[in-house]
Order: C-alpha cells, then structure tokens, then sequence
C-alpha cells in the first residue's frame, strides 16, 4: 500500500506536524561531486527514487518547492523539487534515515521538523550531510545542528518553501542566505525498483 501525504496547503502539513516528526530534503543538486552541471533530468531521476524509498519506508510524502543555494557554489538560489516527509509510523529511525538519505545525495543539510516545530520553531533545525562541508565558512558545517529561530509565513526570503501559492520558512541565526527544492513513472518490475533501491540505499537493507 502507497504512503502519501496528498496535501496541497501549509494547513495540513502543519496539522501533521502536530502529531508526528517530520523534514523536508531533496536530492537536487547543481553540481556533481566533479564540479560538472547536473541536469533537470537527472536531478528529478534522483529525487523520484528518493521519494520512492521515503515510502518504502512507511512514510508520508508531499511535494513542494524549495529555494536554496549551495555553500560550495555561492551561486544565486535555484528551486528544486524538495519533499516533505512525515514520521506517520513513529519510527524512531526516522531521523537517522533522513540524514542518511541527505549524505548519499551529497546534500548540504537536511531540515528536521520535531513534532510541534511549527509552533515551537526553536527545536527545528538543518543537520550538516555534506562531507566536504567542514570550512568555517560553511552555513552548515558537516553533522552540524543549526537551530532556527523563528518561523515566517508568505514573506520574501531566499531559502523557502512554496506549496501553491503560499509559502514559508524558518529563520537562522546568521543566515548566509540573506547576506550575499510529479513522481517520475513507476517501475514496470517490482524487482527492479528493489534492486536500484539495495544500490543506492545500502543502509536500508543492511
């Protein structure tokens, strides 16, 4: 049976939030690990087979759209396809599988949402998953924990997220940002949707 979250409002995500852990993390990136361009193709490749093991695990899912840019680059944000998951089960996994998925795809950081975050926005907060972020210029440093500060609701800010027409989110400390995120088609074979999932996902089935 599917797990999906089909919300299409700020709303609903948030009375999910109420019950459950949730985060938001997308597989897009700029640049590969060479410094060469990554393609649209490619990118939504990426994030259709992260939202795939996001619900093979048992969790809700949304899409929205995120805006954010990377700290290697320094280029201007660039949207990307991002989701939004929910702890439905209550895994007590959740959290490390979310960071574990933002490593493999080589993500600055991932945003952890705790049950009740968006209305206690202090306890959310970016968890560093990228290697190769340990400068001290670096936002998000490697296995960092950066904790928000507030939460804002449909204002202009260069790190958001949109769903619809409406957006939000949450403010930093020092926000680097402010100074200078369909489902690809499903797999004819059942097997073959496992077998590139053990690939990609190794911690999942170890």
């Amino acid at each position: 049976m599917k797990k999906r979250v089909n919300e299409s409002s700020i709303t609903r995500i948030i009375e999910h939030n109420r019950q459950h852990d949730c985060a938001m993390l997308t597989a897009f990136r700029q640049y590969d690990k060479n410094g060469n361009p990554r393609t649209n193709i490619q990118n939504n490749k990426d994030n259709d087979l992260l939202g795939k093991a996001l619900r093979y695990l048992g969790y809700g899912i949304t899409t929205v759209i995120g805006s954010y840019a990377e700290q290697q680059t320094g280029l201007r944000p660039m949207k990307e396809n991002s989701w939004f998951a929910v702890n439905l089960k209550d895994d007590p996994n959740f959290i490390s599988n979310i960071i574990d998925f933002g490593e493999v795809h080589e993500q600055d950081s991932i945003l952890i949402i705790p049950k009740n975050g968006f209305f206690n926005p202090k306890i959310v907060y970016l968890y560093g998953t990228n290697k190769e972020n340990t400068a001290d210029y670096c936002f998000v440093k490697w296995q960092e924990k950066k904790f928000a500060s507030e939460i804002k609701f449909n204002e202009s800010n260069n790190m958001l997220t949109k769903i619809k027409n409406k957006s939000f989110y949450f403010k930093f400390n020092d926000d680097f940002l402010d100074e200078h995120e369909t489902l690809f088609k499903n797999f004819s074979n059942a097997q073959e949707m496992i077998g590139r999932m053990k690939k990609k996902y190794k911690f999942m089935f170890a």
